[in-house]
């Protein structure tokens, strides 16, 4: 990626930034949602140059198709891999990767049209996904999993904050590299448009729910914004905000190291003993802390 950071150092930090996006507790809590991080490989293939090795390309070929064939983002990514293909100069290998992920893409789309899959609101609509958009990316890079953003009616200015984190972030690096962040952008909406028209307001629900659709959009946008603070031809003081909108993340960031510790098996013999009880209703206690399981008949 170094004709968008040509900085070595910029580049370093940018894979440390996605090491360390906040929102990742959904998405590392289970084996199934780990192919979501297969999205921000795929985001950083579309706006990557093509390798300078031999090795480089036959890897890159092997992962898009390891990757594309992960889970269904691919058929959102194939589009995308054109725009790549003409960014490179129309060359061969890049070709040959746009191949690949369409192919991966007409797989997972016949296994999608062929599934059982239901039961998802199906009420989206353009103001979901722009409070999404705000609250939810913008608000997990500054806040974390805080419910206070779409929870807590009582904090709108937590909301305020995070709609203009994300507008600072979308006029900085539209300004400073208007040709590759209008298809960044772009790949930001459909990303979201796809999960938000199918879940409706459930993102809008609490700072945990569905955070696996949300971590590649935030990728893109923290790349985008390292790309403008290292940019050597950019002003100033357009680098100063997008360095500040990076800074903004250090709390939020920091507050999702620490690993809370819980019982590593669960108190089946309280739930047993529910059972054998034959009370009409009994309640267990369970992990975290308040929540429960009720049980009845």
């Amino acid at each position: 990626m170094a004709w968008l950071i040509p900085s070595p150092a910029g580049r370093a930090f940018a894979f440390v930034l996605l090491c360390l996006i906040p929102i990742l507790d959904e998405v590392y809590g289970n084996i199934a949602n780990l192919i979501f991080v297969g999205g921000i490989g795929l985001a950083m293939l579309v706006m990557s140059g093509d390798p300078r090795t031999r090795g480089g390309t036959v890897a890159e070929i092997v992962t898009v198709l390891v990757l594309g064939l992960s889970g269904p983002l691919s058929v959102m990514f194939a589009p995308f891999f054109i725009h790549r293909w003409f960014r490179n100069g129309r060359t061969r290998h890049s070709l040959l990767v746009l191949a690949t992920a369409t192919v991966t893409a007409i797989v997972q789309l016949a296994v999608y049209l062929n599934s059982t899959r239901s039961g998802t609101e199906g009420s989206g609509s353009i103001g979901i996904l722009v409070r999404t958009a705000g609250y939810r990316v913008g608000g997990g890079w500054l806040y974390g999993t805080d419910d206070i953003i779409v929870v807590d009616g009582m904090h709108r200015w937590v909301q305020v904050n995070t709609m203009l984190w994300i507008l600072a972030v979308g006029v900085v690096t539209l300004y400073a590299l208007p040709k590759v962040a209008v298809a960044a952008w772009t790949l930001f909406t459909v990303l979201l448009v796809a999960p938000t028209m199918a879940y409706g307001d459930v993102f809008l629900s609490g700072g945990l729910i569905l955070q696996r659709h949300l971590i590649t959009p935030t990728a893109i946008a923290l790349v985008l914004l390292v790309a403008v603070a290292f940019q050597p031809h950019a002003r100033q003081w357009i680098r100063s905000i997008a360095i500040g909108c990076l800074l903004l993340g250090a709390g939020a960031v920091v507050s999702s190291f620490p690993l809370y510790a819980h019982e590593t098996e669960p108190q089946m013999d309280r739930v047993q003993a529910c059972l054998n009880s034959d009370a009409p209703r009994c309640t267990v206690p369970g992990h975290p802390k308040g929540w429960t399981t009720t049980l009845n008949g």
